[in-house]
């Protein structure tokens, strides 16, 4: 009988000692994942800055994801390779100056589109976002269009060795990306886009040689799509 009761005494003085390391690896588990940060919430349509690694498994995945505010404002002018047209009613050269220069992050010699922003005042302390016309893809803005867009090259996008400044020495042009239209006072009759419509060709069986997806060139307006 003694020496059962020192085996269950043994037995019980091993549990309780991997109970303790037990706990204490958990502990130390909990912190350092408490530790880590959260990655952003995202809905759908919110704008992202991410990296791109490759998984276990090969596949390319996101990593390094942050959120970028989405700002909105008025286009004031159009870039110098955007000519204005019929409906802008030459309103592009009523806009002086060439861009946000008092931040020096603009040239002065850079003949660059500008939207206005109470938003981005708030956010980054400017008021006229500079833009190209590559922001906005194949969309064609106006003078007086509400739009949305991002700034990428905000502090609050990078993390902090990027923060300073560029691999050539300079700081990051803050300029508006990710151009959407968002609303117009131009007529129905105004273009406001173009794109190309990739259509598959169905029907026909496995002999059947197979032809060219159809390209279709279209010109987007406010009330219509033209093919």
């Amino acid at each position: 009988e003694a020496m059962l009761a020192a085996a269950f005494a043994a037995d019980d003085a091993a549990t309780a000692a991997i109970a303790a390391a037990s706990s204490a690896v958990g502990s130390s588990d909990k912190d350092k994942f408490e530790k880590l940060p959260l990655a952003p919430r995202l809905a759908e349509e919110d704008l992202v800055l991410f990296r791109v690694r490759l998984s276990v498994e090969g596949y390319p995945q996101a990593a390094s994801v942050k959120k970028l505010r989405k700002l909105y404002g008025i286009v004031s002018r159009l870039p110098e390779d955007a000519a204005p047209g019929p409906e802008d009613n030459g309103k592009s050269d009523d806009v002086d100056g060439i861009g946000e220069t008092t931040s020096g992050r603009v040239s002065s010699s850079s003949v660059l589109g500008i939207i206005e922003s109470e938003g981005a005042a708030v956010a980054h302390g400017l008021r006229q976002v500079p833009w190209r016309r590559a922001a906005c893809g194949q969309v064609r803005l106006g003078i007086g269009d509400e739009v949305t867009f991002c700034v990428p090259a905000a502090p609050e996008a990078h993390a902090k060795e990027d923060k300073s400044v560029s691999s050539s020495g300079e700081k990051p042009e803050m300029t508006a990306d990710v151009i959407f239209l968002a609303k117009t006072s131009r007529s129905t009759g105004s273009v406001l886009g173009c794109f190309t419509l990739e259509l598959p060709r169905t029907g026909g069986n496995d002999e059947t040689i197979q032809r060219a997806n159809l390209l279709l060139d279209c010109h987007a307006f406010g009330d219509k799509l033209i093919l």
